[in-house]
């Protein structure tokens, strides 16, 4: 198929129809070409450049879904990147849907990562991160978080490494439909 594409481009090339305006264009008769003529063609390796990213393997999306007692969807979607010594989530994308919302929610996001040490005191906040969802049409908010550190390989490769995820629209903190909690408990995998 890449000689083909090559040998057309070479004939177009070199067909003095090309530099004429496209009114007067007509038809190349390809019935004269034949399968040896293409396989001989040469057609370079386009070389792109690198996508800039953080060094280490990317792999596929991950996703938990949340549910408040009002109805709302909480959606947490991330991607893993092995770094080596550490795997962190990123991109993190929070969704939040619900029927009642429209273009003009105000909606908050508090996600906080916590390790809990073995052997020590446990539930020791790593990082915790606020921000605000825009609408993503109909009754959706979306927002993206900053990485979030899953493991790190010197506290033995973050099999305790937990989050929380709390959310406030207009003012008003969603509830968990068990225990009418605020923080609504979740671990992002990368195993």
């Amino acid at each position: 198929m890449k000689n083909l594409a090559a040998l057309v481009t070479l004939m177009l090339a070199s067909n003095p129809l090309w530099a004429q305006s496209f009114e007067n264009l007509k038809p190349l008769d390809f019935n004269m070409v034949s399968l040896q003529a293409i396989k001989a063609v040469p057609v370079p390796e386009v070389k792109l450049p690198a996508v800039p990213s953080e060094s280490g393997t990317r792999d596929s999306w991950k996703h938990v879904r949340l549910y408040a007692a009002d109805g709302t969807v909480i959606a947490v979607d991330y991607s893993i990147v092995n770094l080596g010594g550490s795997v962190l989530a990123a991109p993190v994308w929070v969704n939040i849907t619900n029927k009642a919302f429209g273009s003009h929610n105000k909606v908050r996001i508090i996600l906080i990562n916590y390790y809990d040490n073995q052997g020590g005191p446990s539930g020791q906040v790593q990082e915790t991160q606020q921000f605000d969802l825009t609408p993503a049409g109909g009754t959706r908010y979306t927002g993206e978080a900053q990485k979030v550190v899953l493991s790190e390989s010197h506290v033995g490769y973050g099999y305790n490494f937990r989050q929380e995820v709390a959310v406030v629209v207009d003012g008003q903190w969603l509830t968990t439909t068990q225990g009418n909690s605020h923080n609504f408990g979740f671990k992002m995998t990368w195993y």
